[in-house]
């Protein structure tokens, strides 16, 4: 939601920067847990499935066979 046009709930704490990531947990909609971590998809991964009340099943992320499916896709596109 953009806090800048819209108006929060009670339950938001106060808005310091943007983009703000705030996480309600399941059956705790008056205890918010701002996200304080680096803004990488897998921090912020991480931040959910730490604080989230229902079990998230995440699947597993071997990064150098992204990187190198990446850089082919990147060749590809490169080349052409």
């Amino acid at each position: 939601m953009d806090a800048s046009k819209n108006d929060l709930p009670t339950s938001v704490p106060a808005i310091k920067k943007y983009p703000t990531l705030i996480f309600w947990p399941a059956g705790h909609k008056d205890e918010p847990i701002v996200y304080q971590g680096n803004n990488t998809f897998i921090d912020v991964l991480n931040f959910v499935k730490n604080n989230a009340k229902n079990k998230i099943k995440v699947p597993r992320f071997d990064l150098d066979t992204i990187k190198e499916k990446l850089a082919a896709i990147l060749n590809k596109i490169r080349f052409k």
